[in-house]
Order: C-alpha cells, then sequence, then structure tokens
C-alpha cells in the first residue's frame, strides 16, 4: 500500500438506516482506465436489512466508479482483530482498494459542529458512551494519532476533509462549511498535525468527500468576500460570477489551495469530483432537500 498514492476517498452514511459506506481507490503505475478497480469489502456483521441498502449503494457507486466489489464478512460479528487480519491479506494480496466498515462502533468521536476553525486533539478519553449521543465540545475538527479512535465528522453538502500521516501515524477529520473553508479549517488542521505531533506537510496526505460544487453552490457576496479575506487574490480562481449577479463558488477547490498553503504537495490532494446538490439519488443536499434531509459522516481510523 505505500507504494500507492490515494486517488479518491468517499465516504457515505446515511444515519437514519446507520449505514457506513466507505471507498478508497488507489492510484497504481501502468494501470490502464479501462481495467476495473478490484475492492475488497469488509464488513463487521451478517447481512441484515439496513446492511442490504448500504449493499445496493456501494454496488451503484461502483459501478459509477469503474470498480468490481467482493464482500467479506467477519465469521464473528464485530472482531476488531479478525477485521485487522483481513485488512493485512487483502494488501497483500493485491487488492486496489479497500472499502472498511469499522468493527468497534464503541471507538466513535465527534464534536459540536459549529461551523468556525477549531481543531481539537483527541484521546481515548474522548470515546463517547454512546454512539446516538451528540457531541459535546464545540469544534469542526478531530485529530489524533491513537490507534482504533473513529474520527468523525458530520456534512449534507459542506466538505468533509479526512487528512492522514502515514510515517509519523495521525489522522484527522474536518468539516468544512463556507465560514469554516473561508477560515482555513484545513489548513488549520494540517498545522496542528505539523506542530503537536511531528508530522511533515510532504507526508500528508488529504482526500475532500462529497460536497456542494460550482454547478450549485450560488452564493451572495458575503460568501465571495469572506475566501478573499482569507486567501486574498488567489480566492479569484475559485469565484466566477453568475448571469443573476450571484457567485459561483468552489468550495473544494478552496480547501485545496488552503491544503497547499499548508505544504501539501498537490499530487497528495485529491478530491471527489461528485456534488452533493447535483446526485440527491446517492448523497444529502441541505441546499435542495432542506430538512428532509439526513447527514453523511467521513470517517477516519488509524489501525
Amino acid at each position: 500500500m505505500k507504494h500507492r498514492t490515494m486517488l479518491q476517498m468517499s465516504i457515505l452514511v446515511a444515519l437514519g438506516l446507520g449505514v457506513l459506506f466507505s471507498l478508497v481507490a488507489f492510484d497504481q503505475p501502468g494501470r490502464q482506465d479501462t481495467e476495473l478497480l478490484e475492492v475488497s469489502v469488509i464488513i463487521r456483521e451478517a447481512d441484515s436489512t439496513g446492511w442490504s441498502a448500504a449493499r445496493q449503494g456501494m454496488e451503484q457507486a461502483a459501478a459509477d466508479l469503474g470498480a468490481e466489489l467482493r464482500f467479506l464478512t467477519l465469521s464473528q460479528s464485530n472482531s476488531a482483530e479478525e477485521q485487522r487480519s483481513l485488512l493485512a491479506r487483502e494488501v497483500e494480496g493485491g487488492a486496489d482498494a479497500v472499502v472498511l466498515v469499522p468493527a468497534d462502533p464503541a471507538a466513535l468521536v465527534k464534536n459540536h459542529q459549529v461551523h468556525g476553525d477549531l481543531v481539537r486533539p483527541v484521546t481515548r478519553r474522548d470515546v463517547m458512551s454512546s454512539s446516538a449521543e451528540p457531541g459535546v465540545y464545540e469544534a469542526d475538527g478531530l485529530i489524533t494519532d491513537e490507534p482504533g479512535l473513529c474520527l468523525t465528522i458530520f456534512s449534507a453538502d459542506c466538505i468533509p476533509v479526512l487528512l492522514l500521516d502515514p510515517v509519523r501515524r495521525c489522522a484527522a477529520a474536518v468539516h468544512a462549511g463556507w465560514r469554516g473553508t473561508a477560515l482555513g479549517i484545513a489548513a488549520r488542521a494540517a498545522l496542528r498535525m505539523r506542530e503537536d505531533y511531528g508530522c511533515r506537510p510532504e507526508h500528508i496526505r488529504a482526500a475532500l468527500g462529497p460536497g456542494i460544487s460550482p454547478c450549485c453552490f450560488l452564493t451572495r457576496d458575503d460568501v465571495p468576500g469572506a475566501l478573499r479575506d482569507g486567501l486574498g487574490s488567489q480566492a479569484e480562481t475559485c469565484i466566477r460570477p453568475a448571469e443573476d449577479g450571484r457567485w459561483h463558488v468552489d468550495l473544494k477547490g478552496a480547501n485545496a489551495l488552503w491544503l497547499r498553503r499548508a505544504g501539501l504537495s498537490p499530487e497528495h490532494i485529491t478530491l471527489c469530483p461528485d456534488c452533493t446538490a447535483c446526485r440527491t439519488d446517492r448523497f444529502w443536499s441541505h441546499r435542495v432537500m432542506g430538512e428532509r434531509r439526513g447527514s453523511m459522516a467521513a470517517i477516519i481510523q488509524l489501525l
């Protein structure tokens, strides 16, 4: 796996069903674009009604991404040890990608998101007593170097940003709404990784998941103004005028700019192209669905 670079990461959770979908694909030298990606899917328990719905969603996404899925079920439900063993086997066996549903639901860590730029280091002491329990601390980013913690952020148009330093073994999960994006929360997370955990920017990998794209994110002057305040003239690459006097804004591109400012290599920053507002058949969108929507969760876990 260390010889591969991250190509795409898309993580979807439909909260009403308690479903987790995560897809990580890796670019391989010499691979032809027409070849199917071979993806191993490791689930934590036997099939259920909820899991059947998740499997259908995965199969649809796999068809869109040109992937072939192979499902693996643990012989003992929620066995983290068996899951680690299967993960190592699939990686060593040459799987192009691995979809992993974390087997330890008791390792969830989350915040009370407030659309700011605070990034909070967490430890085992921050694990939720129940996955249904709301976050207590007001923050929009989580960071840790402790294995096993499931760093979790929620979105429904905002940009989920996952960061990993595979050398120092440190991870972060960031919720980047337009306010957090303007304030540079993604760069702040990368800076905390460097200052608090000794990470080097050139080692950090970033994956930006599904979120609203410029095609559907039309705003008044407040959002472009905030981006210009934060990014200066660079913000213009993420803003273009609409015919009705509003602005199309590229939040994914703006977060990528912040990460490059923090020292990440452009080839280590991957953006999922999917627009949540365009693809409400696959994603939740606050702008399109309003209060009828659910939320998606992006999760990263060090094993």
